[in-house]
């Protein structure tokens, strides 16, 4: 798959909490059983493989990985 950028052109990683830019929605990005980038959030039912979403739709707001 290739790499999908938020509205300042970074690379959307695992962990990102991103926000769309359309709707509002915030996600956050993980990986499912197969390493895919899907989009999640369980509060509103949310659950997009990330390549859904074209170049610049989303915006990195963190990201959630715990760092040791």
């Amino acid at each position: 798959m290739d790499s999908i950028r938020d509205i300042s052109g970074i690379e959307i990683k695992e962990y990102d909490v991103c926000e769309s830019i359309t709707t509002k929605e915030v996600m956050i990005v993980v990986k499912d059983r197969n390493e895919n980038l899907i989009v999640r959030n369980n509060i509103i039912g949310l659950s997009d493989f990330l390549d859904v979403y074209p170049d610049g739709e989303l915006r990195i707001l963190g990201n959630a990985s715990i760092s040791s």
